[in-house]
């Protein structure tokens, strides 16, 4: 049995639409055999959408560069290709010449594994994905809704929103970011046992009581940046799932869905 990976690649430039073609192509591999994704992406987007009916990846790029170069050819460099268990989607690094972008959409089965790599520049969206997420984001904010597995994103610059339904089999979650907001939204009454750090400047605040080692319970902060490190670390609940949330510059903030 096998499953198709259908790509959808739509040329467009930055400055004029008159040169915009359309082109659709697709690619057979071996169903039984993918288990993740990997995207690496340099300046662009890249957008994960996981689908409960579907057994296909379908991937849509849409391509742009500042000095119309390779309008017509840019997407064609787009690397697609399966190895074992690993699907990948890979985008050419352009070097330091032309900027170049390539913005991605992929629609997956909610049960893959993520991984995602953004080298440059650009925002990462990842919706209802099932399996582990795995993200790392250089420079540009990073959305991910409705996990339900363990999840690590480290960001060099922006923000971190992660949002779970269900905490129920998620072992650990990692949020990392050096210049940023982090917000993780859980289901009421979640059991974990929590790391939340602002390094320099920031405030920390949960929906959820955590209690500390001694028991006492941390109080919400004002929602103002205060010039100074913060620490909490206890556990909601009867604890469980390992939260580590750390940011240089930012808010650490724990919400309730």
């Amino acid at each position: 049995m096998f499953k198709k990976i259908f790509y959808s690649l739509v040329f467009t430039g930055i400055l004029t639409s008159s040169l915009a073609q359309s082109n659709t192509r697709s690619i057979d591999l071996p169903s039984e055999n993918i288990t993740t994704l990997e995207v690496s992406n340099t300046w662009g987007t890249i957008r994960i959408v996981g689908e409960a009916k579907t057994s296909s990846i379908a991937v849509t790029s849409v391509y742009e560069n500042s000095g119309k170069l390779e309008l017509k050819e840019g997407n064609l460099r787009l690397s697609t290709r399966a190895q074992g268990n690993i699907a990948y989607v890979e985008a050419p690094n352009p070097g330091n010449v032309n900027f170049e972008s390539f913005n991605l959409t992929i629609t997956v089965p909610q049960t893959i594994n993520v991984n995602l790599k953004m080298e440059r520049g650009g925002e990462i969206f990842v919706d209802n994905v099932k399996g582990s997420i795995e993200i790392n984001n250089q420079n540009g904010s990073t959305s991910v809704n409705n996990a339900a597995s363990w999840a690590t994103i480290n960001n060099l610059n922006g923000e971190i929103i992660l949002s779970y339904s269900s905490l129920e089999n998620v072992k650990a979650i990692s949020l990392i970011t050096f210049n940023g907001g982090i917000q993780l939204i859980l289901p009421e009454k979640p059991d974990a046992d929590v790391v939340l750090r602002t390094k320099q400047n920031g405030y920390i605040r949960s929906d959820f009581k955590i209690r500390s080692s001694d028991g006492d319970t941390f109080k919400n902060m004002p929602r103002e940046y205060i010039k100074a490190q913060n620490a909490w670390m206890g556990r909601t609940g009867n604890g469980g799932t390992s939260i580590i949330a750390i940011t240089n510059n930012g808010p650490v903030e724990l919400l309730s869905n």
